[in-house]
């Protein structure tokens, strides 16, 4: 851009100065005032007098707004979107030896007479691209001053070698053509600096491509390559490599879906257009062999199967098998481009690279590595840690352990620095939660501890068990076929309200429909911890879905585990439950880590990974470090637990905190309260002048509270509207959940356990849930729909943040139904409005009997 900006002025400095000749002075230049004063008479005069300048006005190839004066030589030279068909060649004769740009792009174009390059030897820059040429004429290498060609998107097959000669060619792109290979001039061309080939699915480079001595930049995006040629270890001056495969379909909206229309507009966008006229496959065909439904929509698990085949049509590097693949898998990675030490950028995503191997570390300039959407990434090698990198991207690659989920979650630097640490050492880890649900006195514990049980199981049973308050946590630790798996033990206590308490015997249970309707069941076991009849088959079965989770084999760093190791040390020699945050960053120093930031890494990493809890967003909590999870359970428990009855009616007030949390000390009640606000547990009543008091949702009476919803009257510039939620099953703690998130709106006094009243804004807001899978949202004001989209927000971050996998969907009314007052507006369901968005459908359809209801509103 710089260069360009700075012959473009070039240009005009020159062509002012022949304009204006003894008045073209540097002082003109000292004001702005002055400027455009000379900028307005130059223009005038030379549209007053342009018959005679021997120039045409033109308009500005950057814009319409402007005029240009060129001569017709030069405006021969410059047409873009003309739709020519022929190249215009006026004035070629009198100005051949002072035309250098040759630009018509984006015309129609079908090929260029041959004494264009014979007579145009002077050209500098040549762009052709966006036409329809099917070949360039062999004179083209009369131009030896040539620097710059652009040809994509075209119909060419190949060019003439005859480009060779064009001996100061620096740049060229020939991308998106029709070419099944690299064209043989193209290596021959010495000085080319900057290669441009993408999308034209060629399978192969050849060999030459590597005594390109001077190639810097090569682009060789959407190309069906399996390998590339051993040469390529020759181009020591290659700065920028990108080896994109075959794009396939991404959505990132909500909507996780796709129409026809769009279909088609991807299929130009990545290029796949070409391809399936090349191998004459019909774009609607292939549109309905995804479309199962035949709704004109490919949704979520239809875009999968259509993505899948995508993958395995196309050629790409790496690994296509379809098995999954493992730590034995061959990597992928072209080993050829360990030894360009220029390199700084490269892109290999959408390919099929399994590992990064450690001799990425032999690219010692590399600043920009981006691996997204390699479906079969399982490892990057540690020795990345050692680049100077400044960009690493890992986006959508499923398989990934290292590094783990977690660490990408929280950007480039914690990555980095995981991989640096990871240098020093590293240990391999299974570990996981395994959590038992269920009916209060269903045997959840008995089960637990029949799991662990060696031998006769009726002896280690010893009575009625008792009825777990909150949640007990412990440590069981199996050896299976070679590996040690830690399995953290979360038995839940049984809360009868959560659950549906019809029971149903063995030969009820509908498993095929469960299944069914929930497809991430392994299977289902009929056991009994007594006799240990189904234990052992629910052992196998659970040791082999658990070595199956993705997670399972994830890096660690050492010094990170050290540093756990010496946390859980403390935690027993001085029989705490609590540690500052400064405590353990004196600690770290034992495990060799002495860099305050990494101290943060790696605490969060094992806050991810259950060892501990830390706060690090909380400005109040950040201060201390929780290195016993059961304590957090149990001071929850406190709160919520079926014993306690310090809390009446859903209020906790701070003056019985003593007796609540009686077992602790009282220097940590204020933290442990706040702790309840950050899980969403409780909230504190702003304003309450004699007493503190924390609003506990879960435990609020079930009763409604009494009040009175407002009727709506046509001149009061009052509106309401209204959103309904339908849950498959609405989760426990959801709605308890959002009450808390919204309770700054809140009213302390019409609040219930499944019911809250807002108000904000000149606004009225009640949120409703009815059993266990509908909510309601009805608000009334000025602008209602503003409030109605921010409780909306608040319930769609829970569900995403903690409930991901419950399926629901909602509905809004019709606007028109709502100008009209109407007690019973028809309900547009969101899965519909979304439809029609993706279908870019102008308008939605109310049909109802009566005859006021029989109207269109647009979709958007």
């Amino acid at each position: 851009i710089s260069r360009g900006l700075h012959q473009y002025l070039k240009y005009l400095s020159i062509h002012l100065f022949l304009a204006r000749g003894i008045d073209f002075k540097i002082e003109n230049f000292k004001s702005m005032s002055k400027l455009r004063t000379n900028i307005k008479y130059l223009r005038q005069s030379l549209s007053s007098n342009i018959e005679d300048s021997g120039l045409m006005e033109i308009s500005s190839y950057f814009s319409d707004k402007r005029q240009l004066y060129l001569c017709p030589a030069h405006v021969s030279c410059w047409n873009k979107k003309m739709n020519f068909t022929k190249v215009p060649t006026d004035g070629y004769d009198e100005y051949y030896m002072f035309i250098k740009d040759l630009v018509l792009t984006m015309n129609n174009l079908e090929t260029i007479p041959d004494d264009i390059f014979s007579n145009l030897i002077n050209l500098d820059h040549v762009d052709l691209s966006h036409n329809v040429l099917r070949s360039i004429p062999e004179s083209i290498g009369k131009c030896k001053k040539l620097r710059y060609l652009g040809l994509q998107e075209n119909n060419l097959t190949d060019l003439p070698m005859t480009l060779s000669m064009c001996v100061n060619l620096m740049r060229i792109n020939i991308s998106r053509n029709k070419m099944d290979a690299v064209p043989a001039a193209i290596p021959q061309c010495s000085s080319l600096e900057i290669l441009m080939m993408s999308d034209m699915f060629i399978t192969s480079l050849p060999e030459e491509m590597g005594f390109m001595d001077n190639l810097e930049i090569l682009y060789a995006n959407g190309n069906c390559l399996t390998e590339v040629p051993e040469s390529f270890s020759m181009l020591q001056r290659l700065t920028d490599l990108s080896l994109r495969g075959v794009f396939w379909f991404v959505r990132h909206d909500v909507t996780k879906m796709m129409s026809r229309n769009r279909f088609q507009e991807l299929l130009e966008q990545h290029g796949h257009s070409r391809w399936l006229e090349e191998h004459s496959e019909d774009r609607e065909e292939l549109f309905s062999q995804f479309d199962d439904n035949a709704n004109g929509i490919l949704e979520e698990e239809e875009m999968g199967k259509l993505n899948a085949t995508v993958f395995n049509i196309f050629p790409r590097l790496g690994y296509k098998g379809t098995e999954t693949p493992d730590d034995d898998t061959p990597s992928g990675f072209p080993l050829q481009l360990m030894f360009l030490q220029n390199l700084r950028y490269l892109n290999l995503t959408y390919q099929g690279i399994v590992h990064i191997p450690d001799e990425i570390g032999l690219l010692t300039s590399l600043e920009h590595l981006i691996l997204s959407y390699n479906p079969n990434l399982l490892s990057v090698s540690a020795k990345v840690g050692d680049l100077p990198l400044l960009t690493l991207e890992l986006e959508e690659c499923p398989l990934l352990k290292t590094p783990p989920k977690e660490i990408r979650e929280r950007g480039f630097a914690t990555t980095y620095a995981y991989l640096r640490r990871l240098l020093s050492g590293s240990v391999e880890c299974k570990r996981t939660k395994l959590m038992l649900v269920g009916l209060g006195e269903a045997g959840k514990t008995s089960l637990a501890r029949a799991m662990r049980q060696e031998g006769d199981l009726k002896n280690s049973l010893t009575g009625v068990e008792d009825i777990t308050d909150g949640i007990d946590i412990s440590k069981w630790i199996v050896k299976h076929e070679g590996d040690e798996i830690s399995y953290s033990v979360w038995d839940f206590a049984g809360q009868t309200v959560y659950y549906n308490t019809h029971q149903v015997s063995k030969v009820e249970l509908p498993t095929e429909e469960l299944k069914e309707q929930f497809n991430q069941i392994e299977g289902f076991f009929y056991v009994s911890s007594y006799s240990g009849q189904g234990i052992p088959e629910l052992k196998q079965k659970l040791f082999s879905v658990t070595l199956q989770q993705e997670y399972m084999g994830e890096r660690i760093p050492s010094a990170w585990l050290e540093l756990e190791k010496i946390i859980v040390r403390q935690r027993n020699q001085l029989h705490v439950d609590t540690i500052s945050f400064e405590n353990v960053v004196n600690l770290a120093g034992e495990a060799g880590i002495v860099d305050r930031t990494e101290v943060s890494q790696a605490v969060q990493f094992l806050h991810d990974l259950g060892a501990l809890q830390h706060f690090s967003s909380n400005v109040y909590l950040k201060s201390h470090i929780v290195i016993n999870p059961q304590w957090i359970v149990d001071v929850m428990a406190c709160v919520v637990s079926v014993k306690q009855s310090a809390i009446k009616e859903g209020r906790l007030n701070h003056r019985d905190l003593g007796e609540i949390w009686s077992s602790y000390k009282d220097d940590m009640y204020q933290w442990m309260l706040r702790l309840t606000e950050e899980f969403d547990l409780t909230y504190p009543v702003p304003g309450e002048d004699l007493e503190k008091i924390n609003i506990v949702p879960c435990l609020l009476p079930e009763t409604k509270t009494e009040f009175t919803w407002p009727e709506i009257h046509k001149n009061d510039d009052i509106y309401e509207t209204k959103m309904v939620y339908t849950f498959d099953y609405l989760p426990a703690g959801l709605f308890n959940r959002g009450q808390v998130r919204l309770q700054e709106y809140s009213d302390s006094v019409i609040i219930w356990k499944t019911g809250s009243f807002l108000r904000k804004n000149g606004h009225i807001a009640l949120l409703q849930q009815y059993k266990d899978t509908e909510m309601i949202v009805k608000v009334q004001g000025p602008i209602p729909e503003n409030i109605l989209f921010h409780v909306h927000e608040v319930f769609e971050g829970l569900i995403l943040e903690s409930y991901q996998g419950v399926h629901y969907d909602f509905t809004i009314p019709c606007p028109d139904c709502l100008k009209q007052n109407l007690k019973d507006p028809h309900m547009f369901p969101a899965s519909i409005i979304r439809r029609a968005i993706e279908l870019k459908a102008p308008v939605l359809t109310v049909y109802e009997v009566l005859p006021y209801h029989l109207h269109c509103r647009p979709s958007r």
